[in-house]
């Protein structure tokens, strides 16, 4: 498993939905719970954040990168 990371644009994050462990994303019509552990950056001001390039396969957000 490569910890190589990859930047994703997203439209937004519900803060509402916000977990303990997990930040919700919205990419498109997709909610999307990603893990605070495995999230590298988020850059709230261009709406990018970056994850190791093996959850965004795993999640299928791949076509979402920068």
């Amino acid at each position: 498993m490569s910890n190589e990371l990859i930047t994703l644009k997203f439209d937004r994050i519900l803060d509402s939905r916000e977990t303990r462990l997990s930040w919700c994303f919205v990419f498109g019509d997709e909610t999307v719970y990603l893990p605070k552990s495995q999230v590298e950056d988020i850059r709230e001001t261009c709406n990018e954040v970056d994850i190791p390039h093996w959850l965004a396969e795993a999640k299928g957000l791949e076509c979402y990168e920068v």
